[in-house]
């Protein structure tokens, strides 16, 4: 017996993609903040940019989100790097 299933389409595939993205990029976030903290830090502010729309939209969202971020970028860096001068000053610069 054949199957006749049909295999998932084009949309199918895009909205799987932007999931990742949309859950990705946040996710990302963390690590990002730990190699940021281990490079020179004049290099810093052009590898953490990358995120200023994402720390545009934390400067917006509650402060459990805010903090929660915060710890997040943190989490595993180096003890004196702050995430990006913090979410909320970054979302000010531009």
């Amino acid at each position: 017996m054949t199957s006749n299933r049909k295999k998932p389409g084009s949309a199918f595939w895009a909205t799987v993609a932007m999931l990742i993205a949309l859950v990705g990029y946040p996710l990302s976030f963390g690590p990002a903040c730990w190699i940021g903290s281990r490079i020179p830090h004049y290099e810093v502010p052009e590898f953490l940019g990358l995120y200023l729309p994402l720390s545009k939209v934390v400067a917006h969202c509650p402060d459990w989100i805010y903090y929660g971020m915060l710890w997040y970028g943190e989490f595993l860096s180096d003890e004196d790097f702050i995430p990006y001068t913090t979410l909320r000053q970054a979302s000010e610069y531009h």
